[in-house]
Order: C-alpha cells, then sequence, then structure tokens
C-alpha cells in the first residue's frame, strides 16, 4: 500500500534518509561512520518528510522509461504514487509504525545470529572475537530443544537448534524469536563468548525489548528505548567489526 521498496534499496529506510554503501560483496550496508567520511548520528537523522517522499513518488511515476523508474525507486526507496496519499489525514511515513517483525526478529536478531555463527554473506570477524565455536553451538541446540517440553505450545512450536537447524529457526522467527531471545538467550549464551563484551552487547538488546513488548509504555521509557537503541548501535559498530570498504 505504501509502495515503499525494502532494506536492498540505497535508502533501505522508511523513516530517515540515510543512504546505504555498498561492501565488497555486493550488500548494502548503512553505518554511521561511512569509508566515504558520511557521519550520521543515531539520535538525530535527518528523517523522511511526506512531501518529499510524494515528489519522490511523483519522479518515480513519471520516469520515461523502466530503466528510469528502476534507478529513482531505488535511490528514493519509493515505488510510485500510494493510493492512500490521496487521503489528507496520513502523513507518509509517520502515519504508520514500525514493521516491528521483520526489524527485529527477521533482521537484527537473525543477522546477530549468522554472525555468531560466522554465516553472515562472508564476513569474517575482522579483529572482533565474537564467533561461536561448534561445540558451543551444539550445546546451545541440545539445551534451547529440550526447552521445548516445559515451554506451553501457545508461545510457539518447539525451538529447533541455531546450528544444524538454524534455517528453520531463522524462517519460523516470527514465532520463536522472542522466546528465544527473551527468555533463553541469556541464559544459553551466558559465559559462551570468548569476549564478555558481546554477552553485555547482547543482553543489552534484550533489555531495551522487553521495554518496547511492554503493555504500557510511559515517556520515560520512549526515551530509554531511543537512546538506548542508538546506544546499542554505536556498539555494535565497535564491538562487531564489520570492515566495509567503499
Amino acid at each position: 500500500l505504501l509502495k515503499m521498496k525494502g532494506h536492498n534499496s540505497q535508502c533501505p529506510c522508511h523513516m530517515c534518509a540515510i543512504i546505504g554503501i555498498k561492501a565488497p560483496n555486493n550488500h548494502l550496508y548503512v553505518p554511521l561512520h561511512c569509508p566515504t567520511g558520511t557521519q550520521y548520528d543515531p539520535l538525530n537523522l535527518p528523517l523522511c518528510q511526506h512531501n518529499m517522499l510524494m515528489a519522490q513518488a511523483h519522479l518515480v511515476k513519471n520516469a520515461t522509461n523502466d530503466a528510469e523508474e528502476k534507478q529513482c525507486s531505488q535511490e528514493y526507496r519509493i515505488k510510485g504514487v500510494p493510493l492512500l496519499s490521496t487521503l489528507s489525514l496520513l502523513s507518509i511515513p509517520h502515519s504508520f509504525p514500525y514493521n516491528f517483525m521483520h526489524l527485529i526478529w527477521e533482521n537484527v536478531i537473525k543477522t546477530l545470529i549468522l554472525l555468531w555463527a560466522g554465516e553472515h554473506k562472508g564476513i569474517d570477524e575482522g579483529t572482533g572475537d565474537y564467533h561461536l565455536g561448534l561445540t558451543v553451538l551444539e550445546a546451545i541446540r541440545a539445551a534451547g530443544k529440550v526447552s521445548g517440553d516445559t515451554i506451553p505450545s501457545c508461545f510457539g512450536p518447539q525451538i529447533p537448534g541455531i546450528v544444524k537447524e538454524r534455517y528453520y529457526f531463522i524462517a519460523d522467527m516470527r514465532a520463536m524469536g522472542a522466546v528465544w531471545v527473551m527468555a533463553l538467550g541469556p541464559i544459553l549464551l551466558h559465559q559462551q563468548f570468548k569476549n564478555l563484551v558481546y554477552y553485555i552487547h547482547f543482553v543489552l538488546l534484550v533489555q531495551l525489548l522487553h521495554l518496547c513488548l511492554q503493555f504500557e509504555i510511559s515517556t520515560a521509557d520512549i526515551n530509554t528505548i531511543e537512546t538506548g537503541m542508538a546506544s546499542w548501535v554505536q556498539e555494535f559498530e565497535k564491538c562487531i567489526l564489520l570492515l566495509i570498504n567503499s
């Protein structure tokens, strides 16, 4: 309905105008500190505005050929003029909430798991030390799977392993991601990383997600989530050293 492109566009965010950069493996990344010299403040990102998005949408719509339309849509993150934009009460993107399920369970958590397993798009540890060995991953798998015997089925299907069965785990992250991350992850990952900083970094994310999923969120909680997520991303770039060349 919104005609917004996904994370593969040059502007992968629906809410801000942050620009992605292409790594040697041809995947787009949006680091706060880019090799090109561009830097972003996570608490002061260049936010999208309705009028700007609509102007870009019309540029896509009025493209003279398919190639120009494709290029514009990738550059502007929007594939055309949304039908909902005709409703004056709505503002794009501000009238539409974040897609929490895809943003967290099928993106952030999925990326972390693949990074820990050493299978994230061909990226190695760089100068970091966050890979979990196969023995550790197998032990986590076994403990996590056994936990299914005592977790009511209403919380989701039995959790598969994050090693041999991790593709099933990731594919059904919507159903089991919250249970694993919020309840099992902090326990199963305790003392498993060679460097404690990676475990602390993960637990900080879990604490923020607990705040996000409360039935009631106060103004103080919102401020904590905002500053906490910004700090978490900054720490991610420090302790998960993804060295991306322009």
